[in-house]
């Protein structure tokens, strides 16, 4: 790198321009001094010419010789511009007299007078070509740096060069601006100290020294920059050091751009993309960003647990290694929102029935969408994919959806289902296509008796033996209440009339019920598309009430037979009891000369008096001691159930009253009714009496029985009060508690 010298001319100038006068006083002494010494040397001619011609060094005549060649020199080199003619044509005057008198005398040993100021001729020649080749080149210097410093001038950069000990060179006029001064000019041989526009001189004026003392310089370095007013700012600055021809630093070059705008974009730019990752990262969804060739460029911590890869192992890998996709269905791996994205869709929602699954193999289902990052000009850069774990909201719509087409109690589908898939098969060529329709027989008697839970569990049962006899691609649908349908698709009368048989067979073995299951079933066949299904639904159900009239008298008779089995099983009455009950109550209404009806009623009415406490629990039913007021309010219940089961009876329902007031008392303190005295029915008031004679005559667990006298005068006392008093007293004088007793284990309540 070349020297810069464009301090020098500036300098030069100003010593030029100062000293303008002293060059022309300097010019005209030249003159003087030569025209004197010219004189001296005519005169010394014309006096001695042998010794003026002489060629001895040493004499005066030489000496003014050489004399007048220095003035010459001097003259040609005066700064004063075409100075050097003048010395021309004072050698031309010395020529020109000199050569007049070697031919006025005709001596040629005068000729050296000749040669002197041919000799300055010839060096004032010479000196001027030097300067004006001197000038030229100073002048081409001078402008090449004039040229460099406007070029400088204009680069709106702040740019300068100092020397080894820090002293500025020079600089541009932009730099010379920022330092407060209006000119370079007034930057030159200053430092840092005289130009203060920074708190950190002393660190700027290190790294010079640095620079220059290590020849290695400093590019592009990005620094805080503090101004002297306390003003910060950011600046990129570089120095490098200045070498001469021989390699040798004589100085540095240096120069620095403010981006602080830059930089506090850049820092924005920087904040918001880090709120950006942060507000990813933090979000409860999955997220994942690719670049253009899909590598993850982003992993938040809920995409890290639903792939199983950490971030730090994600970041840089193809996202399709991390990100497996399979649909939940074919089980195949699922499309790739990202590939989508990439081909140029600008947003692309995840299929449904999406899995992802993780690194070791767990499966969650997702939803969401992925969508492109756009550049300036709208090139795709890469992909943002949110995605979310929807498992569990999947399961809650799984289940919604399965309860709102299975029954809740016996898990079949429900008939809103059943409705849906008639509209579907409308629509097939499934022929034949069967339709059974089943009623379960009783269910009514056993929710009346039992209570609800009971029923529940027969609907519970039917339905196990339905889909256990049912094929895979039948469908088995509760209807309504305790009415089941089943869709037999491609299923004839043959196929259809076994499928019947075996469900009746399977609900008559069915062991763990307390009651017989029975079920009345219809069916019907559709051949054709020409008929409509739910036509062949309403022929099953003509088929279905059908059977279920011809059934429902022995299966209700089976199950009133039942219930009085479960009785005796369950507490301590005893079928000697309940004949005992019937022979004394036919024996006091014979006495009583009832009817043929009443008798028959009275017989009915000893055997099935306490059939309703099939429906109290066995804790309460035979506890040993006494009951306490809730186990005694849910005791008296049976009177109601007995009833309820009678009147499900057709043949039994004329004794279903008595039933219920069996347990009424003449005062009126009885239960269910509170009825008094004659608002009892006579029947149940003579029930009450034989059922407490024998009652009490009757062997306990807990006690002995009494004697028929004790008992006979425990009816008196509590006649008129519990008892209606003319039948005790047709009771007891009749004798009527005379027949012949079995043992029996009752107990009257």
């Amino acid at each position: 790198m070349m020297r810069p010298r464009s301090i020098d001319n500036v300098s030069l100038k100003k010593r030029v321009e100062k000293s303008k006068a002293l060059h022309w006083i300097s010019l005209f002494s030249c003159i003087v001094f030569y025209l004197v010494l010219n004189i001296l040397i005519i005169y010394l001619a014309s006096q001695n010419k042998e010794f003026f011609y002489s060629i001895d060094k040493s004499s005066l005549s030489g000496v003014l010789a050489q004399g007048q060649v220095l003035a010459i020199i001097f003259i040609a080199l005066n700064p004063i511009k075409k100075s050097h003619w003048v010395g021309m044509i004072l050698c031309g005057i010395s020529f020109i007299i000199a050569f007049q008198r070697v031919v006025m005398s005709g001596n040629f040993y005068t000729l050296p007078g000749i040669l002197v100021p041919i000799t300055a001729i010839i060096i004032s020649i010479i000196i001027s070509n030097f300067r004006e080749q001197s000038r030229q080149n100073r002048n081409r210097l001078m402008l090449s740096n004039e040229l460099l410093q406007k070029v400088l001038d204009t680069i709106p950069m702040p740019i300068f060069w100092k020397d080894l000990n820090s002293n500025f060179l020079g600089c541009n006029q932009f730099f010379a601006e920022e330092a407060g001064k209006s000119s370079p000019e007034e930057i030159v041989g200053k430092d840092d100290y005289s130009t203060p526009s920074s708190e950190q001189t002393e660190k700027y004026r290190a790294d010079d020294a640095e620079i220059m003392k290590t020849g290695v310089g400093k590019i592009n370095i990005e620094e805080l920059h503090i101004m002297a007013n306390g003003d910060q700012s950011w600046i990129r600055t570089t120095k490098v050091p200045l070498r001469d021809e021989n390699g040798e630093i004589f100085g540095l070059l240096g120069t620095f751009e403010d981006i602080t705008k830059k930089k506090l974009a850049e820092q924005e730019l920087y904040y918001e993309k880090e709120r950006l990752r942060i507000t990813l990262l933090a979000i409860g969804d999955a997220v994942i960003t690719t670049d253009q060739y899909k590598r993850v460029t982003l992993i938040n911590s809920v995409a890290e647990t639903l792939t199983g890869w950490r971030a730090e192992d994600a970041l840089g890998k193809e996202v399709d290694l991390i990100l497996n996709l399979e649909n939940e269905i074919t089980g195949k791996k699922g499309r790739s929102p990202i590939d989508e994205v990439l081909q140029g869709l600008r947003e692309v929602e995840l299929e449904n029935h999406t899995l992802v699954v993780s690194k070791n193999g767990d499966k969650r289902a997702i939803e969401d969408s992925a969508a492109p990052i756009l550049g300036k000009e709208g090139e795709i850069q890469g992909v943002v994919m949110v995605f979310r774990d929807v498992t569990n909201k999947k399961l809650k719509q799984d289940e919604i959806l399965y309860l709102s087409y299975h029954d809740s109690l016996t898990t079949l589908y429900n008939r809103r289902y059943f409705e849906e898939k008639i509209r579907q098969m409308e629509e097939m060529g499934n022929y034949p296509l069967s339709i059974i329709l089943g009623d379960i027989n009783g269910l009514k008697m056993v929710n009346d008796v039992l209570g609800h839970y009971e029923g529940d569990r027969f609907l519970i049962e039917t339905s196990k033996i339905l889909m256990d006899v049912c094929r895979q691609s039948d469908i088995v649908a509760r209807w309504g209440g305790d009415e089941f349908i089943i869709m037999l698709p491609n299923t004839g009368v043959t196929e259809t009339k076994k499928i019947c048989e075996r469900i009746s067979k399977k609900c008559a073995e069915l062991k763990d019920m307390n009651i017989s299951l029975s079920i009345s079933l219809g069916y019907a066949i559709r051949a054709n598309a020409k008929e409509e299904i739910i036509k062949i639904i309403n022929r099953s159900e003509e088929g279905m009430y059908t059977q279920k009239m011809l059934n429902s008298r022995s299966y209700r008779n089976a199950i009133l037979e039942s219930f009085r089995k479960t009785l005796f099983e369950k507490s301590h009455e005893t079928e000697e009891h309940a004949k005992r009950l019937m022979q004394l109550s036919k024996h006091m209404g014979e006495v009583m000369n009832l009817p043929q009806t009443s008798l028959q009623e009275l017989e009915l009415l000893g055997f099935l008096h306490d059939i309703g406490k099939i429906g109290v629990p066995d804790s309460i039913l035979n506890k040993p001691g006494k009951l306490n007021e809730d186990e005694w309010v849910i005791m008296k219940r049976h009177a109601e159930i007995g009833s309820r089961i009678t009147q499900s009876v057709p043949e039994f329902v004329r004794i279903s009253d008595y039933i219920l007031s069996h347990h009424e008392r003449w005062d009126g303190n009885g239960y269910p009714g509170r009825l008094k005295g004659e608002e009892i029915p006579v029947l149940a008031r003579i029930l009450s009496i034989v059922d407490s004679f024998d009652a009490m005559t009757s062997e306990r667990s807990y006690r002995k029985p009494m004697s028929e006298e004790s008992a006979i005068q425990e009816l008196i006392d509590n006649a008129g009060k519990q008892f209606d008093p003319n039948l005790v007293e047709l009771f007891v004088q009749e004798k009527i508690y005379e027949i012949e007793k079995t043992e029996n284990n009752a107990v009257v309540i």
